[in-house]
């Protein structure tokens, strides 16, 4: 019981009764700069204390950086963050260390930035030293309380493999590239 609400065991760690997660480990390894394109939901606009709520496919959404042993965050991007997409209503964000970061990695081009930690994985050996995985990241994804006629949410999701199938454009793509490769698509 969570504050009198039963609570449906959920696929990830982080779950609540009003928020559902997925996630994506990713390597450096596979290449130093990590694009993510898909689509954000519709959601309420309440950044400003709006007092009325639209109709909106979820009441929040966020896509966050961060380290897998310390559970860290690192760096969030939120739904109302999200202005510039494509004709066909996708976001791009890129991902890296601060200093791979594509000069086209900018708003203005279009594209979002989520630094990834340069610490890795974030784990630490007794001694201070940082040790682990330096390449490993990880992306989590989030979606609170959707609307019920909202089919693709992260918590219509009832089994690890079916995420796509569920979700559709709504979970990103992720591919790896370098800084020149991403750079030489220039800026919109």
């Amino acid at each position: 019981q969570c504050e009198g609400q039963a609570v449906t065991p959920k696929l990830n760690y982080w779950a609540t009764p009003d928020n559902e997660y997925v996630f994506a480990m990713t390597s450096r390894r596979l290449g130093k700069v990590i694009e993510l394109k898909g689509k954000v939901p519709v959601t309420a606009k309440t950044y400003d204390n709006n007092l009325s709520v639209e109709k909106y496919d979820t009441r929040y959404w966020s896509m966050c950086t961060n380290e897998l042993i310390t559970t860290a965050t690192n760096a969030c991007i939120y739904d109302e963050q999200i202005k510039n997409v494509d004709k066909d209503g996708f976001y791009t964000i890129v991902s890296s260390l601060p200093e791979d970061r594509p000069a086209n990695a900018r708003e203005e081009c279009g594209v979002y930035f989520l630094p990834l930690s340069p610490r890795g994985s974030g784990y630490m050996a007794e001694d201070g030293k940082a040790t682990g995985h330096p390449d490993l990241g990880i992306f989590i994804m989030r979606n609170l309380l959707p609307n019920t006629e909202f089919n693709q949410a992260v918590q219509n999701v009832e089994a690890w493999g079916e995420e796509k199938t569920i979700m559709g454009d709504y979970l990103p793509e992720i591919k790896y590239t370098s800084q020149q490769d991403f750079e030489s698509k220039g800026c919109n």
